[in-house]
């Protein structure tokens, strides 16, 4: 075997799979697999030039070979796709079926990603999401909070709240709000040996030891958070039966009012209702995931509000109204009729020259009106951009939320168009004539950002901080 394995963990591995554990060491000589899956709220099939097979546990996921570099593709710019290890989409997959029986029963869901970053599990439960509930992604760690909200950027997410808070500040907050929990908590990654040696190296007993406490935690406090009748999805990417089986059967125990849900992937078969990627048995990595639900009894929380999104326009106090007037002609010189009624659904708060637009309830959060508790918060709900000096300059989030058909000017280009990536390194293009204004650049019908038009040429507004190089 060629990758070198902590002693302790191997004698682990060896006592808890017995006549499978040469099968299981023997993996670890074949190379890992890649996957991406696709972003429903850009697309539902493969784009053409993708033959790509799918992934058995996630309807949206795919693996591709290690010839093909999606992330250096500009659908990958658009958000066409997250690029994610395909073990990693089982809780997500999971979450976004208990999303779905929620929606199916109450039209309206809640969600909280307790522990985030980088984004693959938010992302993916945002595309089940839709327009449908919002989304509390939450990473404690400033610097992966400020990457897990480039994600929620980058897929064109506008009903998000990203905070970066401890699970206990959640708890206090949003105690009995939401439908759906997934906690994804942080763990001794075992199942990730194959593919990270940091990982390997960081390896300990005493970690692993410390690991299923900080789950206990987390955990706790997602119920906390659950509203009664609602779903906890728990995961981890790590063999461990103590931060695993263990640690579920005990918060089981000190929970009696929950049980293991019945929620099922077509071909993929649980045991005793909880799931196990092995890299000896399934094309993946390591990981493990469970989904418990509460039987419906009390919690203390705001557990029968009904979900609440504008249907018009509300800017909240301190938007003064030559703001409010400069942000009004900017969209609609830049947004269809159509676009504008999407877009605008919530309200309307500035931060600064900034201005946001969130579903009621991401409002009530971002701007401190939910129950007195201020959240230290990274991205709320869809930045559409800075009135500054009068003028009103939209930002890359809002390009990347829209449909070119929500659009008055558009610049369509192809992935085989030169000037698609001399749009990506910053470049300005060519474009029609009789353009001005600010236009939406957009490949294969999916928006990449803007530029502004003038005299048959396109002055680039892609963000300097995702340029790609010469």
């Amino acid at each position: 075997m060629s990758k070198k394995l902590p002693q302790e963990f191997t004698n682990r591995m060896k006592a808890y799979l017995g006549d499978e554990y040469d099968a299981f060491i023997a993996s670890y000589n074949e190379e890992a697999v890649k996957g991406l899956r696709l972003n429903p709220l850009k697309t539902d099939t493969l784009p053409d030039g993708f033959e790509l097979t799918g992934v058995p546990w996630c309807e949206t996921g795919y693996y591709y070979d290690g010839e093909m570099r999606p992330g250096k593709h500009p659908y990958h710019a658009a958000g066409v796709y997250y690029i994610q290890e395909p073990s990693a989409m089982l809780p997500g997959e999971l979450a976004c079926k208990a999303i779905r029986k929620v929606i199916d029963d109450k039209g309206y869901v809640r969600v909280l990603d307790m522990c985030a970053a980088p984004g693959g599990k938010a992302t993916h439960m945002a595309g089940e999401i839709g327009d449908k509930g919002i989304l509390v992604a939450n990473e404690p760690v400033p610097s992966r909070a400020r990457a897990l909200s480039q994600n929620i950027e980058r897929l064109g997410i506008r009903n998000c709240l990203v905070t970066v808070e401890n699970p206990e500040k959640l708890a206090e907050c949003f105690a009995g709000f939401f439908d759906v929990v997934l906690t994804d908590v942080p763990c001794s990654g075992e199942g990730m040996f194959r593919r990270d040696d940091i990982a390997v190296e960081e390896w300990s007993v005493e970690n692993v030891d410390n690991c299923i406490l900080r789950g206990r935690t987390i955990t706790d406090a997602a119920h906390i958070c659950l509203k009664p009748g609602g779903y906890l999805i728990y995961s981890t990417c790590t063999f461990e039966p103590g931060e695993d089986e263990d640690a579920i059967r005990l918060f089981l125990n000190g929970h009696p009012s929950y049980s293991v849900a019945d929620i099922a992937i077509d071909g993929f078969s649980p045991d005793n209702g909880m799931y196990r990627i092995w890299p000896h048995k399934h094309k993946g990595e390591g990981h493990f995931a469970a989904v418990l639900k509460s039987d419906g009894s009390p919690c203390g929380g705001e557990n029968e509000l009904p979900g609440r999104i504008s249907q018009t326009v509300r800017f909240l106090p301190g938007t003064d109204r030559k703001t409010q007037e400069i942000l009004t002609e900017g969209l609609k010189d830049i947004l269809t009729d159509e676009g504008s009624e999407q877009i605008l659904a919530g309200e309307i708060f500035a931060y600064g020259d900034n201005l946001y637009v969130a579903y009621d309830e991401i409002a009530e959060a971002a701007t401190g009106r939910r129950k007195g508790t201020r959240l230290r918060i990274e991205r709320a709900g869809l930045h559409l951009g800075e009135v500054h000096k009068g003028i009103f300059k939209p930002s890359h989030s809002l390009a990347l939320t829209l449909k070119p058909h929500m659009c008055r000017r558009i610049v369509p280009l192809d992935a085989k168009d030169e000037r698609t990536y001399r749009y990506l390194r910053g470049e300005s293009i060519a474009c029609e004539p009789d353009l001005k204004g600010y236009c939406v650049v957009t490949v294969d019908g999916y928006t990449l950002g803007f530029g502004k038009a003038t005299g048959g040429m396109l002055k680039n507004h892609y963000p300097k901080g995702l340029r790609w190089s010469p």
